[in-house]
């Protein structure tokens, strides 16, 4: 529940007194309160408290491995507080020991934490060490680790269930329920059936489609994923489709690392031309574009149209021709006329550009230096673009010129992800047709969370969060990059 000022006020009341507040009026003003700590799992059943360590005790009693949460920046960020600020004296971050040192129950380390996240805000897992006291009278210490659902299948839980046809083990259908949140009872003692079965029935909508979608993740994947029980080794739907992209690109080799290293040898590139290429902006994400009369605006009472962007990489992917080899310098000169060059996928190394938007066109080219799309280019600085994109933008812009001297090259391979793309395809239009909502949504994810999985940063920024004492809020501190290799994979 959501105070204002100390007071509980009904959702109307709450939204007229915050619809003009910013943000940092909202953060001192505003106070969420959880009154409500629930699971459900279907031989233990249904259990709520209103207090964090006795959920936390009840999960170590269970021999929960993991828990799924639907929304984590919502239910982390409570976590957050019962253990960043409720409870900063016995809370401590989990440090990893090296086996063999130090008494087995120092390994497990009660009371500490650690989280998976970026430094853009997402959340990814949360695992706690616990010590609880056994039934044979013994101190324990142990594990568990929280994911977020939603980061494989986004939406909503209503949509969920709904489009998902969840159903439970007798085939009831589960479908959301109502509740006014800010005027339920929050006394476990007097809180109203209804409530109760509100609560109920989300957990365990949630967790019977898990277990529904991830009878089909393993049907897919062969058997070597899964996102229910002790052998869960899912947490995103990149990773899903990653794997799941690398298994048909080499599926005779049986093991993930086996896979990767296959594809290394075959698209050789080292940490320093990676970092080449990304500094001198050869990688950028996908273009967002928003109509200059419409920006800063606040739009009201009209149609608004958003694009979805997502089914066009599963057909570029499709077109693309796999990057194989290692990388090489030419001349601009000697790539022209090289007779075989129609083999080889080339990067011109740009280091000025010149050019005006087309009358009624978009002005889509991107200045790396201002970081913005402009209509006018005036570009001074080494800039490596695929030479089709050049192209492309040749098309679109005025007297276009550019300087370039050299062009780096990459031996041009066969359509490899092509299989990839129209076997899930063909896949989702079945499980369309045979009203397969579970196995659709997989296959959607496959294509729609592959493209740009085998080309990923390997810089991760490192960081923490932790608790503003002035302000009373948790925020995040960057503390340090680290550079995994085992993410350079290739170009494209």
């Amino acid at each position: 529940q959501t105070y204002f000022d100390g007071k509980l006020l009904d959702s109307k009341d709450l939204f007229k007194k915050t619809k003009n507040l910013n943000n940092d009026a909202k953060r001192k003003r505003l106070n969420n309160v959880t009154w409500a700590w629930q699971c459900y799992d279907e031989f233990n059943g249904f259990f709520m408290t209103n207090d964090f360590e006795t959920f936390l005790q009840y999960q170590c009693a269970c021999r929960y491995k993991y828990g799924w949460c639907y929304n984590s920046m919502f239910d982390f960020a409570q976590i957050d507080y019962e253990l960043l600020a409720k409870g900063k004296d016995k809370w401590k971050p989990h440090e990893h020991v090296k086996r063999g040192s130090g008494k087995a129950y120092n390994k497990g380390q009660a009371w500490t934490y650690e989280s998976v996240h970026n430094d853009m805000g997402a959340r990814y897992a949360y695992k706690l060490w616990v010590q609880y006291h056994n039934e044979n009278r013994h101190d324990y210490v142990h594990a568990v680790e929280y994911r977020d659902f939603m980061k494989l299948i986004t939406g909503g839980l209503k949509r969920l269930l709904n489009d998902l046809n969840v159903v439970d083990n007798d085939g009831n259908p589960i479908r959301k329920l109502t509740m006014e949140y800010q005027a339920v009872s929050t006394d476990i003692d007097t809180i109203s059936d209804e409530d109760i079965a509100y609560c109920e029935n989300d957990v365990k909508g949630l967790y019977f489609a898990i277990k529904m979608f991830n009878e089909t993740i393993e049907a897919q994947s062969n058997n070597e994923l899964h996102i229910f029980g002790e052998n869960t080794n899912v947490m995103t739907a990149g990773g899903f489709a990653k794997h799941e992209l690398l298994r048909s690109l080499y599926p005779n080799l049986k093991d993930k690392r086996q896979r990767i290293r296959a594809y290394q040898k075959a698209h050789p590139i080292t940490q320093a031309q990676d970092q080449y290429l990304r500094d001198n902006h050869l990688y950028r994400g996908g273009i967002s574009y928003v109509n200059p009369y419409f920006k800063g605006k606040m739009l009201t009472g009209r149609k608004m149209y958003r694009y979805d962007v997502n089914s066009e990489y599963p057909y570029a992917m499709a077109q693309i021709h796999d990057l194989i080899g290692r990388p090489f310098r030419k001349t601009l000169e000697e790539y022209m006329s090289m007779p075989n060059k129609d083999e080889y996928e080339a990067v011109y190394m740009l280091t000025s550009v010149y050019g005006d938007v087309k009358q009624n066109y978009l002005g889509l080219w991107y200045d790396p230096f201002k970081r913005d799309f402009v209509d006018h280019i005036n570009e001074s600085g080494l800039h490596l673009i695929f030479e089709r994109e050049l192209n492309e933008m040749a098309q679109w812009y005025d007297d276009f010129t550019f300087t370039c001297s050299e062009v780096i090259l990459w031996k041009r391979g066969k359509k490899a992800y092509a299989p990839f793309v129209n076997e899930n395809y063909a896949l989702k239009a079945q499980a369309k047709k045979d009203k397969n909502p579970t196995l659709q949504q997989t296959t959607k994810l496959k294509l729609n969370s592959s493209y740009g999985k085998l080309a990923e940063r390997i810089e991760r920024v490192k960081g923490h969060y932790e608790l503003n004492e002035e302000t009373g809020a948790i925020h995040f501190i960057r503390d340090e990059t680290e550079t995994d290799t085992g993410a350079s994979m290739n170009v494209g």
